[in-house]
């Protein structure tokens, strides 16, 4: 038994302690040195593998051994098929070894990076075969062996003239040129000219040496003048620091070295034929009669010259044979560019259009499952994009002039290249694409759709293409969408929405208002009843749904006639979670100069949700107090809007009236415009007619008459009787310069038609009798027109007329609600 170490540290580094086995090792290194020391008196053969060549010089034998070699059993022959090596023995007997070259740890061999190794002994019966030579070393002890440095010839040689080494030894060589063999069964196979040398070379820094496969010569050389290494070759070296060297596979004459060449298949080294890749890290000289140099950077391939000779002769006659490739091809292509019409327009930064349901933004609500809302950048608080209903498209924009989709004589023979696709990033997923063919024409390949594929300046051809969507309900959440296509068309901008489903995922909101409550009041009277002048209103409410998913601020908002509407709520600064119920409250104040007529003050608050139709609460009282706001006398010297008693009378003394003082029987009321009897308002117990006294000022002295209006709506009288006649409605007018002692001795009727005469005697007036004129111009009865004196008399010199009103029923229903008299 043999054992054969390869030191993992050194993977070239080979020990044979025993000479019984056989080994191959295969190296890829041709120029290693090999240290080999024997332990018995073997002979050393190292030979390499092909058709044999010559052999190298012979060294010095070593001193003789004990002993003698039995020759039948020493190796005439070997060869390798694989991992099953054949061997033949001086006797003719041939042998296998079949080496194991699995990764299995079973075997005695253990791959180690790219070698195996084995620490056990090793048996070999046949050659030992070295294909692609051993690095490192095997060393043992010889009885006969030769060593020698500094020496002209010898079979391992480094800067010697002529010396041996040896120990122990009888007689062997080492050398590459030649076989290494203990007790002639041990062969490590690097063919040089036999398969069984006595003498080779190995030399460093010698004149000559060789290293030869297949070759008729050839050396392998260090720092030599002369040396070759051949493979195939009829001559050629492989040298390292000489001055001539070559490195052939299958060449007649060619050279590998570090001041030399490498040529493979080369014929008096005239070519170069090479397959695989090449990477060149300089620049690729190509000679002949017109050089054309590469660069790394591309541009200096040369366009060369033409067969006429030059290009003066057409369209580019700037270029010359040294015009690079790249600007030939560029300025051809901007030619091109200016001649030809332009291609439809790029998607390159353009927005994909939604149609079939509006869009919506909202801010998203906070607490909502992160995965499906708080993606693409955006998060809680954001104004957010987004859909209500499932089904929309989405389009590609500017169809008239986008997208380009290559040529039109490509589209008419139907092999249009490139296509179409559809980017879908659901959540937070990663985005699906669906790409459609252009040679499939328009249609879908859902959700893309090519709906058109047309010619487009004659030359080009322009697409059009939409994504379609039927989204599901419970799959709600951030959705990313965008187009792309070939030929240049780039691809779209992202389009970012959020589809929040149904009523489930979107629920409408709710309000419910609180009780209101009111502060820094002051008050009107009309008829000694309360009106509400100033107040502060504190108005408070409950939401809810207002958040899920999606939200707004100031989302609250205040109505009334009666205070200037407001909003408020959810403010900027909120976080609200996507369930949370929304309490708000707020405080308003009475808007001035307004009435709420006969009724209690109202309000309503709206609550709004993105997406979502206002809700607006029922209308509620704010107050238990009518308005009447107003903080200045709304009558005027001819005008009566009974809201106010400013200028009412007690009689026709014309003594000014109290508002606040409680309303009497026999007289009408003034209820925040309008008039009415006491009964029919907020008073009870009335009897008999009554009656409204109210002076009207600032007409001219002398003027004889006018026009006047008591028909204002609503449920106003529908005519005018004549006074004492005891109809529903009856109204005169007298000049302060006829009354004496409280009663006047003349009065004015609208209820008679004018006429220069006394139209009765000794009517009936509130404290004593009249004359009674007639001043309606025209037919009697309307509740407007024109009124004269006639010749009767004029307005006075006070330039005031008292106007006095009769309801004759007390419970009269019907009213008046303004009156005016001009002159």
């Amino acid at each position: 038994m043999s054992d054969l170490n390869v030191n993992p540290n050194s993977p070239n580094k080979v020990t044979v302690q025993k000479a019984d086995n056989i080994i191959t090792v295969n190296d890829d290194s041709k120029h290693t040195n090999v240290d080999i020391t024997q332990q018995t008196t073997e002979i050393v053969d190292i030979i390499t593998q092909g058709p044999q060549g010559s052999p190298g010089p012979p060294g010095p034998p070593g001193p003789p051994g004990p002993g003698s070699t039995p020759t039948g059993s020493l190796l005439t022959t070997a060869s390798a098929d694989l991992n099953t090596l054949t061997f033949t023995k001086g006797n003719g007997d041939e042998f296998e070894v079949i080496i194991d070259t699995g990764s299995a740890t079973s075997g005695i061999f253990e791959q180690t990076s790219s070698f195996f190794a084995t620490t056990n002994d090793l048996q070999v019966t046949g050659s030992f075969i070295v294909t692609n030579g051993i690095t490192g070393s095997l060393s043992g002890v010889a009885s006969t062996a030769s060593y020698v440095e500094n020496a002209q010839s010898a079979s391992y040689v480094e800067l010697a003239q002529s010396a041996s080494y040896a120990n122990n030894s009888l007689s062997a060589s080492y050398a590459l040129s030649a076989s290494y063999a203990i007790s002639a069964s041990f062969e490590i196979i690097k063919e040089l000219s036999s398969s069984y040398a006595d003498t080779a070379s190995y030399v460093e820094n010698a004149q000559t040496a060789s290293y030869v496969e297949l070759a008729e010569s050839a050396s392998y050389v260090k720092l030599a003048e002369s040396a070759s290494y051949v493979e195939n070759a009829q001559s050629a070296s492989y040298v390292e620091l000489a001055e001539s060297a070559s490195y052939v596979e299958d060449a007649i004459s060619s050279s590998y070295a570090l001041t030399a060449s490498y040529a493979e298949n080369t014929d008096g080294g005239s070519g170069f034929p090479f397959t695989g890749e090449a990477e060149i890290t300089g620049s690729l000289i190509v000679s002949g009669s017109t050089p054309i140099p590469i660069s790394a950077s591309g541009q200096s391939i040369n366009i060369g010259k033409p067969a006429d000779g030059g290009y003066t002769d057409g369209f580019f006659d700037t270029f010359t044979s040294a015009t690079s490739l790249a600007n030939a091809i560029d300025e051809i292509s901007e030619a091109f560019l200016d001649l030809a019409p332009p291609k439809a327009g790029t998607l390159t930064g353009k927005n994909l259009l939604l149609s079939g349901t509006p869009q919506y933004s909202g801010l998203l609500a906070y607490g909502l499952t992160s995965d499906h809302w708080y993606q693409n950048g955006y998060t809680a608080g954001q104004s957010a994009p987004f859909i209500k209903a499932g089904n929309f498209d989405l389009e590609t924009p500017d169809e008239t002039t986008i997208f380009r989709g290559g040529k039109n004589s490509d589209r008419v023979a139907g092999t249009l290249e490139g296509g179409v696709t559809a980017s879908v990033k659901f959540r937070n997923t990663s985005p699906v694409l669906t790409n459609r063919p252009l040679t499939n024409g328009i249609g879908p390949t859902l959700p893309i759709n090519i709906t058109s594929i047309a010619q487009y300046e004659t030359f080009w051809v322009k697409v059009n293409a939409q994504i379609e969507q039927n989204l599901n309900s419970n799959n709600t959440g951030s959705y990313q969408y965008k187009i792309l296509a070939d030929n240049g068309a780039g691809e779209t901008n992202d389009k970012n929405l959020f589809w929040v489903g149904d009523t489930t995922h979107y629920p409408n909101q709710t309000v419910i208002p609180g009780t209101v409550t009111e502060t820094s009041t002051t008050f009107n009277y009309l008829s000694g009843i309360q009106y509400l002048k100033t107040a502060t209103f504190t108005i408070p409410g409950v939401a809810n749904n207002m958040f899920n998913p999606v939200y707004q601020i100031s989302n609250v908002t205040w109505a009334s006639s009666y205070f200037s509407n407001s909003s408020g709520g959810t403010t900027g600064g909120d976080t609200p979670q996507f369930n949370d119920t929304l309490n708000f409250t707020k405080d308003l104040n009475l808007t001035a100069n307004i009435n709420s007529g006969q009724s209690l003050p109202t309000a309503t608050l709206t609550v709004s949700k993105p997406g979502k139709s206002n809700v607006t609460s029922p209308s509620f009282n704010i107050s238990t107090y009518k308005i009447n706001s107003y903080v200045s006398a709304q009558s005027t010297n001819t005008v009566e809007k009974f809201l106010d008693e400013d200028k009412r009378d007690t009689g026709f003394t014309q003594v000014a009236w109290t508002p606040s003082a409680t309303l009497t029987n026999t007289n009408l009321q003034v209820q925040n415009g309008r008039l009415i009897t006491g009964n029919t308002g907020d008073y009870s117990g009335f009897t008999g007619a009554q009656y409204f006294y109210r002076t009207f000022a600032g007409y001219s002295n002398g003027q004889a008459g006018g026009n006047f209006d008591f028909n204002n709506s609503p449920n106003v009288f529908s005519s005018i009787s004549a006074w004492g006649s005891g109809g529903d409605l009856e109204m005169i007018i007298v000049r302060p310069e006829d009354i004496t002692a409280g009663v006047p001795s003349k009065i004015y009727d609208f209820g008679r038609a004018q006429a220069n005469s006394v139209a009765a005697s000794g009517v009936a007036v509130p404290g004593g009798t009249a004359d009674v004129f007639g001043i309606k111009v025209g037919s009697v009865g309307p509740l407007a027109g024109s009124w004269s004196f006639g010749t009767n008399t004029v307005v006075g010199a006070s330039g005031q007329l008292i106007l006095l009103i009769k309801y004759s029923d007390v419970n009269e229903t019907k009213q008046l609600n303004q009156l005016s008299i001009t002159t």
